[in-house]
């Protein structure tokens, strides 16, 4: 089993274009990817996936759209952009991974990417909020929001006062769990399959494992900056 050629032309387009180049791709592409991991799936006995290692390379490649290096410049410069009382901005990635048997036969494989966030502001005495899905303006949803509060207006708001604080909180880990790759997750999944179907008097079985990590930024126009990942893992 081997992916179609155009896939990693792909691949390689979109780390080199704009971010709206490079998120408008990313559903398309992980589609036509997670289709044709279904096919291999379709065509290999229960078991270890053959090719399934490089369509794995090729999803860990496009999970790597999203949040970079230098989000916190991005996400300060968007604040400092417009003239508002108070502007926050909370940005949150989450990529995933599942896998699902009943019985010996695999349900369900792949992997899941998705970015979102919101802002949030205080201007001319009135409150504005957006949402967005795409880091491409970030600054032109900074400028809504505050655009959005002005209309809305009303009588001076007067904010408590809370310290500044600057944090990285990294997920306490052994191992991250997006660093193995899923031909090794089924691996390790058809292990105990075969263990429990094994058995003399089972019929059936449901195994099915499942991990996440989110990666989530705060920030707001007081300074504060709290860049937060968590992980979880279930089985």
């Amino acid at each position: 089993c081997h992916p179609e050629p155009q896939l990693g032309a792909l691949t390689h387009r979109t780390t080199k274009q704009s971010w709206r180049y490079q998120l408008s791709r990313t559903v398309k592409f992980r589609a036509r990817v997670e289709r044709y991991v279904v096919r291999c799936l379709a065509s290999q006995p229960f078991g270890r996936l053959q090719g399934l290692h490089c369509l794995d390379i090729q999803l860990r490649e496009v999970a790597k759209v999203g949040m970079d290096d230098q989000m916190r410049e991005r996400v300060e410069a968007a604040i400092k952009s417009v003239d508002a009382q108070y502007v926050e901005v909370h940005i949150e990635e989450a990529s995933s991974s599942g896998i699902r048997y009943r019985g010996r036969d695999l349900e369900e494989i792949g992997r899941g990417n998705a970015l979102g966030g919101s802002v949030r502001a205080l201007a001319g005495g009135g409150w504005g909020f957006t949402s967005f899905n795409d880091l491409s303006d970030l600054q032109a949803k900074v400028r809504m929001a505050v655009d959005q509060a002005r209309i809305v207006g009303g009588e001076h708001i007067e904010l408590a006062e809370v310290p500044t604080v600057v944090d990285h909180v990294p997920a306490r880990i052994a191992l991250d769990p997006m660093s193995v790759s899923l031909p090794d997750k089924k691996a390790l999944l058809d292990q105990y399959v075969e263990i429990m179907m094994g058995t003399k008097g089972v019929q059936s079985c449901s195994v099915s494992y499942n991990d996440s990590k989110r990666h989530m930024v705060f920030a707001n126009s007081e300074g504060s900056y709290i860049d937060h990942e968590r992980v979880d893992v279930n089985m």
